[in-house]
């Protein structure tokens, strides 16, 4: 089965829009240059589409030799980080994933204004890194089918040292730091002032809420409410599925067990 197909309503467009505007970037069907940050051309010449492409694209600002494998394994980390993101804390509100990414992609624009960063799509991915770790339960993050498991309090730092490695330089650790300060302040409002966050009605058209993930039981059947609690001395508490196999003439119930 196709894993994008069952991705959740938007970290599914948003990896797709990273996907192709990585790809027809690397493929020059449009300069790179037209996609970067720069404070000056969104300002003076009203180049309003920077402040959202530049989270889209995830090769580097310099096409060099082997930038499209480094490219594509980028796509790849964002589509594990953002699909496990909204399936732990977000299954049924996607628009106030939404909402919350334009905030804090907002912040991490202004964090990186007096920095001149050109690429914002790390930032963005470390912050989601980083909020993943803050509130998911989850202990580990696995990547290529359970072949390789990071515990997740060390993606986000993972993440910082790659950009630097890739940069090559030490100063892609400041505007790295940015997103890692954004996740983790994304995460103390999520705890302090959750209603702060939610989504206006205005982008529930755009991402409506979605149904609960029924329950599977033994039997293979879908069941949304808790199993019948019942009674009687030692066994109170115990929990019976009554309808998980067929009824031939008198049911048999003694004592909570099934027959």
């Amino acid at each position: 089965m196709n894993p994008v197909l069952n991705m959740l309503p938007f970290s599914r467009a948003l990896w797709q829009a990273t996907f192709y505007t990585t790809i027809l970037a690397l493929s020059s069907l449009f300069p790179v240059q037209s996609l970067v940050f720069d404070h000056e051309r969104v300002s003076h010449r009203y180049e309003a589409w920077r402040l959202f492409s530049s989270f889209l694209y995830a090769g580097p600002e310099l096409l060099w030799r082997r930038c499209s494998y480094f490219a594509l394994f980028c796509i790849y980390l964002q589509w594990k980080i953002s699909s496990t993101l909204e399936d732990d804390l977000y299954p049924t509100l996607p628009a106030d994933l939404a909402w919350q990414t334009l905030i804090a992609g907002s912040a991490i624009i202004t964090l990186n204004v007096p920095l001149h960063t050109p690429i914002l799509f790390p930032e963005l991915l470390i912050a989601y890194a980083a909020l993943l770790a803050s509130r998911s339960s989850r202990s580990y993050l696995t990547f290529a089918h359970g072949i390789i498991s990071l515990p997740m309090q060390t993606v986000a730092p993972a993440l910082v040292i790659m950009q630097v490695m890739v940069a090559q330089e030490l100063f892609a650790v400041v505007p790295a730091l940015s997103g890692l300060l954004v996740g983790y302040a994304w995460a103390w409002l999520l705890e302090r002032r959750p209603n702060a966050l939610a989504a206006p009605r205005v982008l529930q058209f755009v991402f409506p809420d979605q149904p609960e993930k029924p329950i599977l039981v033994d039997d293979g059947l879908e069941d949304t409410a808790p199993p019948p609690q019942v009674g009687g001395g030692m066994w109170d508490g115990v929990a019976v599925n009554v309808r998980a196999v067929p009824r031939l003439g008198t049911p048999n119930f003694h004592g909570g067990c099934r027959y």
